[in-house]
Order: structure tokens, then C-alpha cells, then sequence
């Protein structure tokens, strides 16, 4: 009995249940999931309230005074917050087109005459077409993030453009000239950086110009601000894309830019950076216009061209191919006319391109610059019948 009972009752007996290590780590990720899930809804509930109020008082933003100017301050703050998750999703939402919040920013900007509001909006735009890119902790999701943000940012400009934001900047700044104050100089100067971006993407950019009436107000503005570091490549992107049109280029050649840009070049100076490249980049679209290349001549501007090539070795990497290559384009402009031959000849310019042959780095990156230099040094060299003497390079 004993046994039978034994038997009985280990048959009946429950195994024991095995006890699993818990993974404290997979706890809290998915701690932190449900965090993150929480304060993003939390932060899209606080974007869209403030995105609906502003909507609210976009339409007639002179009745709405401070509190637009609160509105329009909250989400600038949010878009430049020091908390990136708080940024990244700020931005995230105002990107998307069914949030409608372009549409609004632009309507304030265009009804709006308080300037500390449009300053706000101004620099939300400035985020939204070029975010602060936060560095990933793996090189992989550092640079996934950059291409993520790269498209989102050029997907933003895009839609700025088919909202009508060149046509409404460019008002705005004709209305700006006659203030002056603080607030407005800072204005100005977002307006400029925005409409710097916008130029190199819109490709009706010039002809909005011509309708506004427009194209001289930024030589004024270069007149005013060719030795400001904050605007000045701003205002040389936007010249540039005007130089490229030929009515715009005539427009400016007649209205006396080729001095102010003389003055912009001495003020630049010949530190190889981003402005003085989109500066001799406006010289070679200029210079495709006889009378201006005739009012560079005069005025002294190939001295100041062929002291690239005293320096260039000064220069490095890309930057140094883009500077002396478009040196290069505007002297060949400028060989097609006889004063600018002689220009060349007589600024020792023909040594100057011969030892830069001499020396270059043996590199096919250069071949296209020695071909524009045998280019130019073949216009300015005296035409003789042949056999030439000895003691020339040519048999």
C-alpha cells in the first residue's frame, strides 16, 4: 500500500515552474518606448495647439498684438530647443504639408507689420530650411539622420517656393528700407538668408524680380552691406542668380554694380572661403556682357584678379579649383575684348598663368585649368606669320 501510495502520489505530482532570468535591459527599452510614445503625443498635442491658435489669428494678425507675437515666439523657441527630441519633432510636424502651417507663418508675414513677430517667423523658416543636425552617437546614424534632414530641409524650400515665399520676402524687404531700427536690421537679415536659399531653387526667381520691380533693390542693398559679414554672401547668391538672366544682368551692368563689386572684392579680400568663390562666380555671369567686362577693365578689376595666382598655392582641395577656375572664366571674358588683352599683358598676367602651369600639382582636376590658361594666353600673345624665331616655344 505504502508503495502504491508513493506511486500515486508522484504521478499526481505538478512540476515546478522554471524560473526565467529577467533581461533588465529589454525592461527598459520598452520603458523608454512608452516614455518616448507618451511625450511624443505630448508634443504634437502642444504643436498643435499652438499651430491652431496661430491659424486663428493669422488672418487678422493686427488684432491679435501680443498674443501673435507670443504664438509666433513659443514655437521659434521650440524649433531652436536645446532638447533635440522636443526639435526634431517640432520640426517633424511643421514640415508635413497637411499640417497647414506654412500656409499660416506666410500669412502672417504678409498682413503682419509688427516686427518682432515676423522675426519669429523668419527664424522658424531659417530652422526649417536648414535644421541644426545633431551628431549620432555611430558614424552610420550620423550620416542617416544628415540625408533625412538634407531632404526634409530641401523639401521645405520647395514648398515655400510654390507657396508664393519669394514674391512676399521681397515686399516685405522694399518695406523694410524706409525703418530703421534693431529689430528691422535683424529682419533684413533673415529675409536676405532666406531669399539667398530660395534664389538657387526657384527657377522663376529672376522673373518675380522683373514683376516686383525689384532687381536694383538688392545692388542697393550691396552698396550698403558689401563689408558685412552677416549679409554679404546672402546678397552675392542673389546677384549671382541675376547675372545669370541677361535682361536682370543689363539691368545691374547700367546701374553701376561693377564698382560696388571692385569695393565688395578689396573687402573680401583673398582668404579662400564660400564668399569669395560665389564672388568671382558672379564675375564670370557679369563678365559675358561686353560693357561690363569694358567697366572692369577701367576700373582696375584684372590687377586685382591676377593676384589670385600670386596665392593660389595658399589655396587647398576643391575650393582651390573653384576660385582659380572661375578667375580663369571671367579673364577669358575678358580676352574677347582689346582692352582687356591688353590689361592682362600689361599686369604681368602672362607670367603669372605661365608659372601657374609650371607649378600645379600633376593632377587631372587641373587639366581644365591649363586648357583656359593656354586659352587665354594664346588671345593675348601677338598674332605673327610663321617660321617664328628660335628662340619660341612654337616649330
Amino acid at each position: 500500500m505504502k508503495g502504491a501510495s508513493e506511486k500515486f502520489g508522484k504521478e499526481n505530482q505538478r512540476p515546478m515552474a522554471t524560473m526565467q532570468p529577467v533581461d533588465e535591459n529589454a525592461t527598459d527599452v520598452q520603458q523608454e518606448d512608452v516614455m518616448s510614445a507618451g511625450n511624443k503625443s505630448a508634443d504634437e498635442a502642444v504643436s498643435d495647439a499652438l499651430l491652431e491658435k496661430l491659424r486663428t489669428h493669422a488672418a487678422k494678425p493686427q488684432e491679435a498684438g501680443d498674443a501673435l507675437r507670443a504664438i509666433a515666439a513659443k514655437i521659434h523657441a521650440r524649433v531652436t530647443s536645446s532638447d533635440r527630441r522636443i526639435r526634431e519633432r517640432t520640426l517633424e510636424k511643421l514640415w508635413r504639408k497637411n499640417s497647414g502651417a506654412m500656409e499660416s507663418f506666410i500669412m502672417v508675414l504678409e498682413n503682419c507689420k509688427d516686427h518682432v513677430a515676423n522675426c519669429s517667423i523668419t527664424g522658424i523658416f531659417h530652422e526649417c530650411i536648414s535644421p541644426r543636425v545633431t551628431k549620432g552617437k555611430s558614424k552610420e546614424k550620423a550620416s542617416k539622420n544628415k540625408s533625412t534632414t538634407r531632404t526634409s530641409s530641401r523639401m521645405a524650400v520647395i514648398q515655400l517656393i510654390n507657396l508664393g515665399i519669394t514674391q512676399v520676402l521681397v515686399k516685405l524687404l522694399i518695406n523694410l528700407q524706409h525703418a530703421d531700427t534693431i529689430t528691422s536690421e535683424v529682419l533684413t537679415q533673415d529675409i536676405l538668408w532666406i531669399l539667398g536659399q530660395v534664389a538657387q531653387r526657384d527657377q522663376k526667381f529672376v522673373s518675380k524680380m522683373k514683376l516686383l520691380n525689384s532687381i536694383k533693390v538688392f545692388h542697393t542693398l550691396l552698396k550698403q552691406h558689401y563689408n558685412n559679414s552677416k549679409t554679404l554672401l546672402s546678397l552675392l547668391l542673389i546677384i549671382k542668380t541675376l547675372a545669370k538672366n541677361s535682361f536682370s544682368l543689363q539691368t545691374l551692368v547700367k546701374d553701376g554694380i561693377t564698382s560696388t563689386l571692385e569695393k565688395t572684392f578689396v573687402s573680401v579680400g583673398y582668404t579662400p572661403h564660400l564668399k569669395l568663390k560665389t564672388l568671382l562666380e558672379c564675375f564670370k555671369h557679369l563678365t559675358i556682357n561686353k560693357l561690363c567686362c569694358n567697366k572692369f577693365v577701367k576700373i582696375g578689376m584684372v590687377y586685382l584678379l591676377m593676384r589670385i595666382f600670386e596665392r593660389w598655392e595658399r589655396f587647398d582641395g576643391q575650393m582651390r579649383l573653384k576660385i582659380c577656375n572661375y578667375a580663369l572664366n571671367t579673364l577669358q571674358h575678358l580676352c574677347v575684348i582689346k582692352a582687356g588683352r591688353k590689361a592682362i599683358k600689361s599686369n604681368n598676367g602672362l607670367q603669372l598663368l605661365y608659372r601657374f602651369c609650371t607649378n600645379c600639382p600633376e593632377d587631372r582636376a587641373y587639366d581644365c585649368l591649363l586648357s583656359r590658361i593656354c586659352g587665354i594666353i594664346n588671345q593675348c600673345l601677338e598674332k605673327r606669320e610663321l617660321p617664328v624665331p628660335e628662340m619660341s616655344p612654337a616649330r
